[in-house]
């Protein structure tokens, strides 16, 4: 007959470790999912939830509050002086889409207005003034790039045919100067 010792060190499995390992593997099986979930949604979704998340419009009961800026007009009075007031906007053959022309100037690594809105499917001008130095204008996600000699303008235009919000930068420029801003396509 074989004998079987015990000693105060043989201890049956912990069940506390397995509870553990099972908790451990459940929140790497949710993040993953949640992952997955962002990476399958539409940009749009994405944008409206950085926009929100940025200008803290989500309330306590999980609704997001739309605010939906007002496309200036040529008459309008800035109520914040980094919108940019387009100098004129006139009718296009298109009734959805107007033709907006706007002057940014860039001067001590500042850009004059840092935020232009328009309407989806405007025809966008934008005459770019560079007063001390070389500047350019870079709108990245739309492939845009203008480069502005001291003492000159350039012109950049396009047609907004994708609704969001795009950044553009000035990328000669130092990267914690306000020589950066943003274009609201509502």
């Amino acid at each position: 007959m074989d004998q079987v010792f015990i000693t105060g060190n043989d201890k049956p499995p912990s069940s506390g470790k397995n509870i553990l390992l099972i908790i451990i593997v459940t929140i790497l099986i949710l993040v993953g999912f949640l992952s997955l979930s962002i990476l399958l949604l539409p940009d749009s979704v994405i944008q409206g939830v950085k926009s929100s998340l940025v200008s803290g419009k989500i309330t306590l009961n999980n609704k997001v509050k739309k605010t939906v800026p007002k496309i200036p007009e040529p008459r309008d009075t800035p109520s914040d002086k980094n919108i940019a007031i387009p100098k004129s906007v006139e009718e296009t053959s298109n009734a959805k889409s107007k033709f907006r022309s706007f002057e940014i100037v860039a001067e001590k690594d500042s850009f004059s207005s840092r935020e232009i809105i328009v309407g989806h499917g405007d025809i966008v001008s934008i005459n770019f003034k560079s007063k001390d130095k070389s500047y350019d204008i870079s709108i990245p996600v739309l492939h845009l790039k203008q480069t502005i000699p001291q003492g000159e303008s350039r012109l950049l235009e396009f047609q907004a045919v994708r609704e969001g919000t795009f950044d553009f930068l000035c990328t000669l420029c130092p990267k914690d100067s306000p020589t950066a801003g943003r274009l609201l396509v509502l």
